[in-house]
């Protein structure tokens, strides 16, 4: 096995094609950190070629969600990621349980970025429930 973790469970099971062992560890590690099917996700990308720009946007866009959000949900970011077809980017994740009034808390804060003159050339993209 070609590994840095070949004592990992989830490397154990798979070595042991135990489905099932695995299954219900992964199960169980997604309710403990609250991700699916425990709660939603929601991912908000931005992308420009300036990166004082994305930076400025990214931190706009998580300030208007943060205010929006219950309080046991969880804003993760904004966090750079690798430049891309020369375009600067950010990535904010949301994990939230009320996945309709989270959507709408991220629509009002795109909606509002896109109002702003700064922000013309920064993109967005938003997913709901991320595969």
């Amino acid at each position: 096995m070609d590994t840095l973790s070949a004592d990992a469970p989830s490397i154990e099971k798979a070595a042991n094609h135990d489905s099932p062992g695995f299954l219900e560890a992964e199960l169980e590690r997604r309710r403990l950190l609250d991700y699916p099917p425990y709660s939603h996700l929601i991912r908000i990308q931005l992308g420009a070629e300036d990166e004082g720009r994305v930076a400025a946007a990214a931190d706009r866009v998580a300030a208007l969600v943060g205010d929006g959000l219950a309080k046991e949900d969880s804003l993760l970011g904004p966090a750079p990621m690798f430049r891309a077809r020369n375009r600067y980017r950010r990535r904010i994740l949301i994990k939230t349980g009320d996945r309709r009034a989270t959507v709408a808390v991220v629509r009002d804060a795109v909606d509002s970025l896109a109002q702003e003159g700064a922000f013309r050339k920064v993109t967005v993209s938003v997913d709901v429930d991320p595969q």
